[in-house]
């Protein structure tokens, strides 16, 4: 339940004490790098564990990632991204009653009371307040069984194969789970959406809902144990079973490790072990450069470089480029006309852990049309309209002095007729 001001006031007040102290694709394949007897593989203590990263989502740790539990982490993710997706943040939302009167953690909204969305989705992200949960799901789906079908569609969207949402709150209900599988690929996504990024990276934030004044603080108490850490949230069912996601950032590589059904006591620990594993053995490394020769074809009479549009990452293990073999496929009866942003083939990296990259392949200059006699005679004209223009001029001329020829001569017969006469 919520605290009394005064407690809440004072536990704000070391928050920001401390606060200022410290300085601040889809999942497919197997696991990297994480076979029992790998020695740098790290042992964790919860019932299932993921380590990836948020760029193409490559699974560098694994445990029981596939094994479906109930989290309600899950949920109160799910509920954030459905409402960001489909609602203002500037919405003023009305509580009803049945919303105020959630059970669980709540932040004792009154009903009848107006409240601005962004600061619900920050109650449900960093302190997993159960009746702004439910508040925001009338207002985005109109009730929360209509919301929670959208959730539901989204993962269904999402590929998350492994999961089904009951209610929007997370509270233990009969067939709601997910697994740490499925979750990594809810983050990877949610971390795309600009607003969630801004709130789920939050260390702290200031209500002031309804008279009452609370610094809100991330119960991932990672953000202030672990240099670099940029996104967390934890939750639990059952007080002996924590669910943590956390995200860290180092040299350009963004990690998203989630522990799922862990021991409370040891739940940091080892998310600082996942984090460490991923930083110290993997790295972020550029697979292909911007304009990087493939293949050389031939379209018609002509030669055109096969290249790369832009610069492609990968995360591969230390001291190993991680590249089992490359094939290509080039796209057959290629016809001109061939412009610089049209796909004519594909190269496709297979790395070590079953996974693979696949990278389009454009022209490095466009290629036209052979030219018809017409179009020739056309371009060559046009080529040379200076002395077009030139020869244009002195043939006006021309014609000018023989008008004025013709008119003289004419003047000089009428004179004669008239004299006849």
């Amino acid at each position: 339940m919520k605290n009394t001001f005064t407690g809440k006031l004072i536990v704000s007040v070391l928050v920001i004490i401390t606060v200022f102290q410290i300085p601040f694709a889809a999942i497919a394949g197997t696991d990297i790098n994480a076979t029992p007897d790998n020695p740098y593989r790290p042992e964790v203590n919860a019932v299932s564990a993921i380590l990836t990263d948020s760029v193409r989502g490559q699974i560098l740790y694994g445990k029981n990632i596939d094994e479906r539990l109930h989290i309600s982490v899950a949920s109160k993710i799910m509920t954030a991204v459905v409402v960001l997706l489909h609602s203002n943040i500037n919405d003023m939302v009305t509580v009803s009653k049945e919303s105020a009167e959630s059970e669980g953690s709540t932040l004792l909204l009154e009903p009848g009371e107006k409240y601005r969305l962004e600061d619900l989705v920050y109650a449900i992200v960093l302190r997993s307040y159960n009746d702004a949960a439910m508040a925001l799901a009338e207002h985005t789906g109109g009730s929360v069984e209509k919301f929670v079908t959208m959730m539901n569609e989204l993962a269904e969207e999402l590929g998350l194969k492994d999961t089904h949402f009951v209610n929007p709150t997370g509270l233990y209900a009969e067939g709601q789970y997910t697994t740490a599988r499925d979750l990594a690929v809810l983050i990877k996504y949610a971390i795309s959406i600009p607003e969630f990024n801004r709130i789920f990276s939050s260390r702290t934030k200031i209500w002031t809902g309804d008279g009452n004044f609370e610094i809100m603080t991330n119960q991932n108490m990672l953000f202030w144990e672990y240099e670099s850490v940029d996104g967390g949230k934890t939750g639990y069912n059952e007080e002996e079973k924590r669910t943590i996601v956390t995200t860290a950032t180092k040299n350009g590589l963004r990690l998203i490790a989630i522990l799922m059904d862990s021991p409370p006591e040891a739940y940091y620990e080892d998310t600082k072990a996942l984090l460490n594993y991923g930083f110290n053995h993997f790295m972020r490394d550029v697979l292909v450069s911007k304009g990087e020769v493939f293949e050389t074809i031939r379209v018609g009479e002509n030669e055109v470089n096969l290249i790369s549009a832009s610069d492609i990452y990968y995360i591969h293990p230390r001291g190993d480029d991680y590249i089992k073999n490359i094939n290509y496929t080039i796209q057959e009866s290629i016809k001109l006309p061939v412009t610089k942003t049209q796909i004519l083939g594909t190269a496709r990296f297979e790395l070590d852990d079953g996974t693979f990259i696949e990278i389009s392949l454009y022209p490095d200059r466009e290629l036209k049309e052979p030219e018809s006699k017409m179009e020739f005679f056309k371009r060559t004209l046009m080529e040379h309209r200076d002395i077009l223009y030139l020869l244009g001029a002195l043939l006006a001329v021309e014609a000018l002095i023989l008008v004025s020829k013709i008119i003289k001569l004419a003047y000089k017969a009428f004179k004669l007729l008239i004299q006849k006469k």
